[in-house]
């Protein structure tokens, strides 16, 4: 069992979360992994910079507020692939639009650090075809610049396979990079090479959620 692996805390909180659980106390379950892992005399795999971004992610999510809009569940993300096929009108946008949510679930990316915004600021923080690197079971994605990195530093984030290939963002990433537009520039592209933007993103994530939503009984 020991040492646990990034991946497996990821799994973990996920896990958590998906109960509802509020960030300090999902906070307090890495605390003890740490522990463990210290008293193992093995590394910390709570510290990863994937793993703060997903805690950072769930702290801004709590609070007294009541919010209209719910989080996405992994049962809704499923749901949500399969309703692509039906509101897409292309069998290129289907492949698109899963890899591009697949990627922001999985990676936590926010979505200016995923696709490009039309302002001018934004140049460097979307992820490009060239920030994507393939090995055996995972892919690379290096995140040049997000809004809490000022300094450009950048990151490596891993996406691992996982035991439901539909729903987890390697093998669909593959499929995607099978059919893309030959050419530099922005990772998601639709079939002309122009960009997918964060509105289009968005309200097809709105769209693909409101059939769900109507399609549940």
């Amino acid at each position: 069992m020991w040492p646990i692996t990034e991946e497996q805390v990821l799994r973990y909180m996920l896990s958590l979360a998906t109960h509802q659980l509020e960030s300090s106390t999902i906070s307090n379950h890495l605390s003890a992994i740490t522990f463990v892992n210290r008293l193992n005399g093995c590394p910390d795999p709570c510290s990863g910079f994937l793993v703060q971004r997903f805690l950072a992610g769930l702290s801004h999510s709590d609070g007294p507020r009541e919010d209209s809009c719910h989080p996405i569940r992994v049962s809704t993300l499923r749901d949500l692939l399969h309703i692509l096929s039906v509101i897409c009108h292309s069998a290129q946008k289907v492949s698109l639009f899963r890899a591009a949510f697949l990627t922001e679930f999985f990676g936590a990316f926010r979505i200016s650090e995923l696709v490009p915004r039309p302002i001018r600021n934004s140049r460097g923080r979307a992820l490009e075809f060239r920030d994507i690197s393939w090995h055996k079971h995972a892919v690379i994605l290096h995140l040049q610049r997000s809004k809490t990195d000022q300094v450009g530093q950048g990151a490596f984030l891993t996406l691992w396979e996982g035991a439901e290939p539909e729903v987890f963002p390697v093998r669909v990433l593959r499929a995607y990079m099978a059919i893309r537009w030959k050419g530099e520039g922005p990772l998601f592209v639709h079939g002309d090479g122009s960009p997918l933007m964060a509105y289009q993103l968005i309200t097809m994530l709105s769209r693909g959620d409101n059939e769900v939503g109507t399609a549940s009984p």
